[in-house]
């Protein structure tokens, strides 16, 4: 942080608020299916080819095979491109998406839940 800090001077850097893979994924998701004014919630430059080339599958699960058939293992293969897409989840994450994916969580198991109770826990005789 204190390099980057030290290289940005003008900009304000925190660390993400969670190192969870799957916390860090859904932050991206959240950007890229998101659409402001009929434009897509993530505009990336063409200089960022590194980058764009990450998102376009280069930053994959590995498939192993074996004997047994083909996995694909729970973790990103960690490549040329997976350190541009960790980089860009964390920044996502810490830019303010972590609290935007944990707010929808919240909010889609409370309509899960009230949805589930209507017609279960609901008196027709006394209602």
């Amino acid at each position: 942080m204190e390099v980057l800090q030290s290289v940005l001077l003008d900009v304000r850097c925190q660390a993400a608020p969670s190192n969870n893979l799957t916390e860090r994924l859904e932050a991206v998701k959240s950007v890229l299916n998101r659409a402001i004014d009929g434009e897509s919630g993530l505009i990336i430059s063409p200089r960022c080819g590194h980058l764009r080339k990450a998102l376009s599958g280069g930053y994959h699960y590995k498939t192993v095979r074996s004997a047994n058939g083909a996995r694909t293992l729970e973790t990103p293969e960690k490549n040329t491109y997976s350190h541009v897409a960790d980089a860009l989840q964390y920044c996502l994450s810490g830019g303010g998406e972590y609290q935007h994916v944990l707010y929808h969580r919240q909010h889609q198991q409370l309509v899960y839940r009230t949805n589930n109770i209507c017609i279960e826990d609901y008196d027709f005789f006394e209602g």
